[in-house]
């Protein structure tokens, strides 16, 4: 056997100034997609609609007309889409004639006028002697029984108005409405798709000129929160700081996080801020040092004057200046 040449190691060509360059371009591009560090006195939290609404008919049916698509600016009670509904407007228009129908009321009124004349004759001739009382009293029973007819007519043409109204607002319920003024942002129906009781959503409707933040804040802090209170929150995507308006602050803490879900109200009325965009809440320097050297389980002292001053100065972070239903917040 004729033994064999070990080979080498292979050669490497070395990379082109393109190839280079290219995977300097990668590497900045996936440094640019990480996370940024949220620094140690800010809370991380993100920005959704004030309102979401998924607009459900409530009539079952055909999808007839579908009004708007995907992206447009709706108004509170806008017409969106409408189902089938040849049935309710005939039954409408069936309404319509029974309302405009006036011949039994009329002849119960000619009939009562008729009876009225009589009776008014037979009392002219009793009292001449010409008339017997029997006719009289006939004659006052026929009066009686033709008011009635009257009423009867009068009562039917009431429930046949009632009978239109009731039409007319089925006719309306085959019209699905815009419950808020907001962005169509999904079409579940189309034209021609069957709304069944089990499945009546159409479309989803969100409010975007007010937007909600909301944030885990640690427990020994939330308790200098109030609803009304005024903070700047600041948005990654930019630069400046809105103001937001605290609107909820849950009555609990949760028990693995230690932190209480606070909600915030910003304005957007030109949608100048997406939604679900993050955003961060910027601590005062007190509440954040509190919360960094916070114990588990704090032991019972007395309070010296060193932590007097410390709670004294937690107290300032607050002013109460501004309108009575929205405080500033002092944030460091």
């Amino acid at each position: 056997m004729t033994g064999r040449k070990p080979r080498g190691p292979a050669s490497v060509a070395p990379l082109s100034l393109e190839h280079r360059l290219a995977i300097v371009a990668i590497a900045c591009t996936a440094l640019a997609t990480l996370p940024a560090t949220t620094p140690a006195n800010e809370i991380d939290g993100f920005t959704e609609p004030y309102r979401s609404v998924d607009v459900a008919a409530t009539e079952i049916g055909i999808v007839a007309e579908l009004n708007v698509r995907e992206g447009d600016v709706v108004r509170k009670g806008q017409v969106l889409a409408t189902l089938d509904n040849e049935l309710q407007k005939a039954l409408l228009a069936i309404a319509q004639k029974g309302v405009e129908s006036r011949g039994q009321l009329e002849s119960a009124q000619a009939e009562l006028t008729l009876r009225q004349h009589r009776l008014e004759k037979l009392e002219a001739l009793l009292t001449k002697g010409h008339a017997r009382n029997e006719e009289v009293e006939r004659a006052r029973a026929d009066v009686a029984v033709a008011e009635a007819h009257v009423l009867s007519a009068e009562e039917e043409q009431a429930i046949r108005k009632l009978e239109h109204q009731k039409n007319a607002v089925q006719l309306q319920r085959r019209n699905v409405l815009a419950p808020i003024d907001g962005v169509v942002t999904v079409i579940h129906k189309d034209e021609g798709e069957y709304v069944a009781p089990n499945d009546p959503c159409v479309l989803s409707i969100v409010q975007l000129d007010k937007l909600r933040a909301t944030f885990s804040v640690p427990s020994v802090y939330a308790g200098m929160l109030q609803i009304g209170d005024r903070a700047p929150l600041r948005l990654t995507t930019d630069t400046t700081s809105v103001d937001g308006i605290i609107e909820y602050v849950a009555p609990v803490t949760d028990a693995e996080s230690g932190t209480v879900r606070v909600k915030f109200c910003v304005e957007n009325p030109d949608r100048k801020y997406r939604s679900g965009q993050r955003c961060l809440l910027k601590l005062p320097d007190s509440a954040t040092g509190t919360v960094a050297g916070a114990s588990p389980t704090p032991s019972r002292r007395t309070a010296t004057p060193s932590s007097r001053s410390v709670t004294a100065e937690r107290s300032r972070s607050f002013s109460t200046q501004g309108p009575r239903n929205a405080r500033n917040v002092s944030w460091k």
